[in-house]
């Protein structure tokens, strides 16, 4: 290679990774802008509806599920050095990068909802039963009136996996 620093057998027996980033996401006004760009319905599979999960992978919007209400991630780990794990808590803007690198777990929560809203429900709704109305979840405020939407709660933990893998390695010899 003419002009470079690298010799011609530089990669023999080397590793090559591509790192595949999908990213989770909730349109919740079907006019939804993803780095700066507004996205058009209809394009790269972007529906341009409201209440829509959705992952990107390499530009390309896969929509998940529909009526999804809320879409919530918190995180789990030492973040205050005590060898104890803090507890689920949303995230924090203020977290320094070396409590970022603490976190070992993340909890995602989902709720979805009836598209349409139930005409009558017999007998009377028990209180502090919110299938009717929208829960409050990790740090999202939820309604006091019931607007008779049943909705359903998914949620699910996972381990954070090759703590100490830095895809970013120079790949010094």
């Amino acid at each position: 290679m003419a002009g470079s620093p690298c010799q011609f057998n530089d990669f023999d027996n080397g590793l090559i990774m591509f790192v595949n980033v999908k990213e989770f996401w909730l349109d919740t006004s079907g006019h939804a802008s993803l780095g700066g760009k507004a996205l058009t319905p209809g394009q790269n599979g972007y529906v341009g509806q409201p209440g829509i999960l959705y992952m990107t992978d390499n530009g390309i919007h896969l929509p998940i599920a529909q009526n999804i209400e809320n879409l919530q991630f918190e995180y789990n780990g030492d973040l205050n050095n005590d060898g104890l794990l803090d507890g689920f808590q949303p995230w924090d803007n203020s977290w320094t990068s070396d409590q970022i690198m603490k976190i070992r777990q993340i909890r995602i929560i989902v709720v979805g909802r009836t598209p349409s809203r139930f005409v009558s429900v017999s007998g009377k709704v028990p209180a502090n039963i919110y299938n009717y109305r929208r829960p409050t979840i990790s740090d999202s405020q939820g309604s006091l009136t019931d607007d008779y939407h049943r909705r359903f709660v998914l949620e699910t933990a996972a381990n954070v996996r090759n703590l100490s893998l830095n895809i970013y390695n120079s790949g010094q010899r």
